[in-house]
Parts: structure tokens; sequence; C-alpha cells
């Protein structure tokens, strides 16, 4: 934990909770201190309850992450009045009790679509190519080579045909791929434009080669993705999930990896984070740190749109 006071003045904290900040860039950090607020920054690591404990009861405002601020969290800041997070998603945020404190919850503009979707390529083509296994080969001595997979001709589904799932599809566009989606609501346009077929998600499974996981998370789409939907695969597909972790039932998947239901897993986000799971010790998994819109290009940027966003609020 990384202490800075600037003032002496208590109710005049500001919380910075998510692990990442001003990594990339010392400009969000430098603006932050530039207003005589005391910050409380994470640092490599999550705060744990008695730190919050602590904590809390002093902060006026909080930037945010994917962090849990639930009410019994939140209950610890009688002064808080504003969350600011960096990112769209406040699947992390009670809004309820938020709004029944008056506590102005705000998240960013920022356009993550590219950064998201070109992790998800990036994961896609890993996994095609067996590039882990081919790396572990040639580290160790061997040149061994494991075969991998064209995309070309191939079915991907796209579960969440949103921003970041319509870019997703644009960049797989070009590698001559084909296309199923599933949303609860869609753009007629797009799909005529880009020969977009609309299915259930029953049929998605069914009939994918390749799945990308896009949706925004709610609690009615938890453990969405599980054994019975596995069940229905028969093209032992790959599944990549750059979106939430609560979306995939874990222990599902890896029932589903096991008897060949699926042929591998790319995920940038888990059902808990840090994550230090099963999933860990597979060769037929590509795991990353919840890293897709950590890029220099849009870290930055977001996060002084979250500090400015908190200062506008707070004054």
């Amino acid at each position: 934990m990384e202490l800075m006071n600037y003032t002496a003045e208590k109710n005049n904290t500001i919380l910075v909770g998510t692990t990442s900040f001003s990594s990339i860039s010392v400009d969000p950090l430098e603006l932050l201190k530039s207003t005589g607020y005391n910050i409380i920054k994470a640092n490599n690591r999550k705060f744990n309850e008695q730190e919050l404990y602590e904590i809390l009861p002093t902060c006026i405002g909080i930037i945010a992450g994917t962090e849990p601020y639930n009410q019994s969290i939140l209950s610890l800041g009688k002064y808080i009045k504003v969350i600011s997070r960096i990112g769209v998603g406040l699947d992390n945020v009670d809004l309820d009790y938020a709004a029944e404190r008056n506590i102005v919850v705000k998240t960013t503009n920022t356009d993550l679509s590219i950064s998201v979707s070109e992790l998800t390529i990036t994961m896609l083509l890993s996994l095609y190519k067996n590039i882990n296994k081919n790396h572990s080969n040639v580290i160790n001595k061997s040149f061994k080579k494991v075969p991998g997979q064209m995309l070309s001709d191939k079915v991907v589904g796209i579960v969440g045909l949103g921003k970041i799932g319509k870019a997703t599809l644009k960049l797989l566009k070009s590698f001559n791929c084909h296309f199923l989606a599933f949303d609860k609501e869609y753009d007629e346009g797009f799909l005529k434009k880009y020969g977009v077929k609309k299915v259930s998600l029953e049929d998605l499974f069914a009939k994918s080669d390749i799945i990308c996981l896009h949706l925004s998370y709610s609690p009615e789409l938890h453990h969405l993705i599980n054994r019975e939907l596995f069940n229905n695969c028969t093209q032992s597909p790959v599944i990549i999930n750059t979106s939430r972790g609560l979306i995939i039932d874990e222990s599902d998947l890896i029932d589903a990896l096991n008897n060949k239901l699926i042929s591998g897993a790319a995920l940038d986000v888990f059902e808990k984070e840090p994550y230090t799971g099963p999933l860990c010790d597979r060769d037929d998994v590509l795991l990353t740190p919840h890293i897709a819109s950590f890029t220099k290009e849009v870290r930055g940027k977001i996060e002084i749109e979250a500090v400015n966003n908190l200062l506008n609020n707070l004054n």
C-alpha cells in the first residue's frame, strides 16, 4: 500500500483502488497529486478488508477498477461522494446503495473496443497456431513442431454484438471467416453489411468453430456459459473471454476441456482475480491478467478521464 499525504485534514482522502493506476503514464497520478487531497493508492495488490476498514472512513472519493464496492464496503465510508470507474462496467458497484447514499457514480467514455478486439484476435491466433506449445519446445531445446490451424473459412460465433463484438468481427472479416451472433438486440444494418446470421445461444455453440464472448456483465448473466451450453458443442471450438469472468462457470469450462467438448480456451478475465486456479496447470488454455484495455495508447487517456470525472463531481 502506498500512502501519499498532502494535507493533514480528515475526510479529504481519495482512494485509488485499481492496482495498475498510473503504471503506464505518471500523468494521472500527478494530476491527483496537484489537487491537495490525501491519496491512498493500491500498489501491486488489492486492498484487503482490514485496510479498507481503516481507509474508507476518511474517503470522499474513489478511483475504481474492477475491485468490489458492495454495500458492506461502501457503508464504511460515510463521507464518500463520488466513485469514478476506469471503464464502463459497473457490475462491481452496488448502484442501488450508491443511489440511496447519493454517491455519484461515473464511468469513462474512452473507446476500448479496438484494444479489446485486438487482444481477442491475438489470443485466437495464439491458440490456433499453438504459439505457447511451440515456444515452449524451442526454449526447452526441442525443435518439435506442433501443428496449427487456419482461420480461413471458420465459423465464428460472437456472443454480444455491441461495440467490441463488432470491432472483433470487423478484424476477423479479413480472415474470410463466417459469422453467427447472439445478443438481446441487433443492428440489422450491420448484420446485413457483414453477412452475420442471428442464432440462439444453443445453436451458436453447436455450429461455431470459434466462440468470442463480448457481453457486458449483469447478475442475470452469471454463469451463462455452463455445462448445458458446452454439451451442445459439435465442432470442438475454442472459446475466448475478454469480457467478464463471472459469465463462464470455470468448473464447467474445465470439464468441457477434459471431455474434449472444446479444444481450447483463452481467458483475460476470471471469476476471482487475481487468478491462481487449476487452469494455470493446463497447456490447452491461454491466460492473461485482465489486460484487454491495458495498452499505452488507451490506459493513460482513460485514467486521466476518470480523474477528471472524479474531480469535476467533487467540485
